[in-house]
């Protein structure tokens, strides 16, 4: 996943300004709220499903330094 993620991330950067700056000149606030909205839920759902995960196979000290570790790391977007 990281390695793909390396390889994607400067794509999708790309891809999502593309996408805001179409729907923003278009006058579309819908279908920019909507977008933004997506690519919101979409985190949280990985967040929630990767925290499920890491809880399910050790122990809640490594789940809680997994968890420092992947919020404190810089995303590729940002």
């Amino acid at each position: 996943m990281i390695v793909f993620m390396m390889r994607t991330a400067k794509h999708l950067k790309g891809d999502i300004e593309g996408k805001v700056g179409s729907l923003a000149t278009k006058g579309s606030a819908l279908g920019l709220f909507v977008f933004v909205f997506l690519l919101v839920v979409r985190e949280g759902v990985e967040t929630v499903l990767t925290l499920f995960a890491v809880s399910l196979n050790s122990t809640e000290l490594m789940s809680f330094l997994g968890t420092l570790l992947g919020v404190g790391h810089r995303s590729p977007l940002a």
